[in-house]
C-alpha cells in the first residue's frame, strides 16, 4: 500500500467511488453505494431479531455492534449447492463485528495505524489497543450470547479480497464449518495473525517505507478540491476497472466492446472520470496529458515508445513496418515468455506468449486518449481527442500495420494472413498503454485459450466502431 500511494491514495479511490464523505471523512450511508455495515450502524438498516444480541456485548456495545448475515444465508450454511457455497454463512453460528466508528481510519483493517494524522488517523499503538478490544468483544459476545461452542475463530477480510467497504470481523462458531468456510478460506485473514503484524510494526524502525511521492502529492493536491466527477460505486467496487470487469466478465467480441463502451459513457462518469482514475493512479501527466514514463507506475509499452526501455534485438524488427514505422512500433515480450508459449505448467498459464510468435503494436502517440480500446473516439475535442470516425481511420491503420509486420517478419501467408490481432479492453488489461497483440493463429499456446475471454478481435473492434460513425451520421441527418 505504501508503495502505491498509501492511506492518501486509497482514501481518494474510496471517495472517488462516494464510499467516504470528503467534508467529514466518513464512510457514506447512500443508497449508491450501498455500504451494508456502515448502514446498520446509523441506523438504516435495523435487525430487529438480533437487537437482544447487542447485550451480549457488555460493555463493548458503545463502541460495537453484533450484525447477522441474510436469514437465507444462514439456512444454507451447510448447503453444498454450488449456488450458495460463495454466498451462505460460513458456520452454522456467523455473526459480524462491526464498530460504531464510521471514520474511514476504520473502514478496513489494512489501513489500522497507517492513516495519518492530518486525515483523522491514530498512531499504531493506539490502533493496536482498539484491534485487542475488537477481539476482546468478538470473544466476549460469543461466550455470553449462549448457545456458542467454546471454539470460535475471528477471521477479517482484507481490502482487495473483501465485498464491503466497511469494517467487519467474522466471528465462526467452529464446532460447526460449512463449505462456504473453505471456499472463503483464501481470503480469511485470522485477527490473531492482525495484530501480529501491528504488534511487529510498533516495535521496527523500518514500518513507514517510502511512499511514491508522485502518487502521494498528486493525491493530496486532489483531496483539497472537490473532484468534479465520480461514480458511484456498487457490489462495493471502488474504480472504473474493476466495475467493468464485474458488470462483463466476459469481453471479446463488438457487442461486449460496444457495451463496454455505452456503460462507461452513460453510467460510469465518461472520459473524464476515467482519466481523473489514471491521474490518481500516475499514468498521466496532468500538465500535458500524456502517458507517464516514470517506474512508478511502470508503464511497459509507454516508455518503450519514449526510449526509457530499450529491447534487444527489436531495433531490427522495426523496418518490417515499412512506412508505418514513423506511427507505430513492435515491441516483444520477455524471453522466458516467448520459451514457454507452449506450456501448460500453471507457473507460466497466464503470462507465457500467447502463441510461437507473439509480438505487440503500439502507437507512438502518447496522448491519454490512446492509452486504451475502450477509449477510441470518446475523448473530447476540447482535451485533445480526435472524433470516432479518425479513431476509426487510426484502427483501421493499426490493421494495416500490423499485417505489414507479420507479412515482412516472415510469418507466412498473403498480407501477413496468419497473423490473429486482439485488444484487451480496459478493465481486462493489465497494462496501461495501448498495445495490439499479434499472434501466429497456427501456433496457438494455452495461455490464448486461458484469455480467450477477453482477446477482442480487432475486426470486432472495427465493426463496433463503424456502427458507431453510422449512428452519428444518422442522428446527423434526424437533427437536420
Amino acid at each position: 500500500l505504501e508503495t502505491l500511494g498509501g492511506p492518501v491514495a486509497l482514501v481518494e479511490e474510496l471517495t472517488f467511488a462516494g464510499f467516504v464523505d470528503p467534508a467529514t471523512e466518513k464512510l457514506t450511508v447512500n443508497d449508491k453505494p450501498f455500504n451494508v455495515f456502515a448502514h446498520m450502524v446509523a441506523g438504516k438498516l435495523p435487525q430487529p431479531a438480533i437487537e437482544h444480541e447487542q447485550l451480549a456485548l457488555g460493555d463493548y456495545r458503545s463502541r460495537f455492534m453484533i450484525c447477522a448475515n441474510r436469514q437465507e444465508n444462514d439456512l444454507h450454511w451447510d448447503s453444498g449447492d454450488p449456488a450458495w457455497i460463495p454466498r451462505a454463512s460460513m458456520a452454522k453460528r456467523h455473526r459480524f463485528l462491526t464498530v460504531r466508528d464510521l471514520h474511514w481510519r476504520w473502514f478496513n483493517m489494512l489501513v489500522a495505524g497507517l492513516v495519518p494524522g492530518e486525515l483523522g488517523g491514530i498512531d499504531i499503538q493506539s490502533a493496536i489497543a482498539e484491534v485487542e478490544d475488537m477481539k476482546a468483544a468478538a470473544l466476549g459476545f460469543a461466550k455470553n450470547v449462549g448457545g456458542w461452542s467454546g471454539n470460535v475463530g475471528l477471521y477479517v477480510n482484507i481490502f482487495g479480497h473483501s465485498n464491503v467497504n466497511s469494517m467487519f470481523v467474522h466471528i465462526l462458531d467452529l464446532s460447526a464449518l460449512g463449505p462456504s468456510f473453505e471456499f472463503q478460506a483464501f481470503k480469511n485473514c485470522p485477527l490473531d495473525d492482525v495484530l501480529s503484524v501491528l504488534r511487529e510494526e510498533a516495535t521496527s524502525a523500518t514500518r513507514q517505507p517510502e511512499a511514491t511521492p508522485a502518487i502521494t502529492e498528486q493525491a493530496m493536491k486532489r483531496r483539497k478540491v472537490s473532484s468534479p466527477c465520480s461514480f458511484r460505486g456498487t457490489d462495493d467496487a471502488t474504480s472504473l476497472k474493476a466495475k467493468l470487469v464485474g458488470r462483463i466478465p466476459v469481453m471479446n467480441d463488438a457487442a461486449s466492446y460496444h457495451e463496454a463502451r455505452r456503460q462507461l459513457l452513460e453510467e460510469l462518469g465518461g472520459a473524464v472520470a476515467l482519466k481523473q482514475e489514471l491521474l490518481r493512479s500516475g499514468y498521466i501527466d496532468e500538465a500535458t496529458g500524456y502517458l507517464t514514463t516514470g517506474t512508478r507506475p511502470f508503464n511497459l509499452f509507454a516508455r518503450c515508445v519514449s526510449g526509457e526501455l530499450k529491447q534487444p534485438g527489436m531495433d531490427a524488427e522495426q523496418a518490417c513496418l515499412g512506412p508505418y514505422k514513423e506511427h507505430y512500433m513492435v515491441c516483444s515480450n520477455r524471453p522466458e515468455n516467448d520459451q514457454h508459449w507452449d506450456s501448460e505448467d500453471p507457473e507460466w498459464l497466464g503470462k507465457a506468449s500467447m502463441s510461437r510468435r507473439h509480438r505487440f503494436l503500439t502507437v507512438r502517440d502518447l496522448h491519454w486518449q490512446w492509452f486504451n480500446a475502450l477509449m477510441f473516439g470518446i475523448v473530447d475535442k476540447d482535451e485533445g481527442g480526435v472524433s470516432i470516425a479518425q479513431a476509426l481511420e487510426k484502427v483501421l491503420e493499426m490493421k494495416s500495420a500490423a499485417l505489414h509486420y507479420a507479412e515482412k517478419a516472415g510469418w507466412g501467408g498473403a498480407n501477413g494472413g496468419n497473423a490473429g490481432l486482439f485488444f484487451h479492453v480496459f478493465g481486462h488489461n493489465s497494462v496501461n498503454s495501448l498495445h495490439l497483440h499479434i499472434l501466429d493463429r497456427r501456433h496457438l499456446g494455452p495461455t490464448y485459450w486461458k484469455f480467450e475471454y477477453k482477446n477482442m478481435p480487432i475486426d470486432a473492434v472495427i465493426a463496433a466502431l463503424r456502427e458507431a460513425v453510422k449512428t452519428q451520421q444518422t442522428r446527423g441527418v434526424l437533427e437536420k
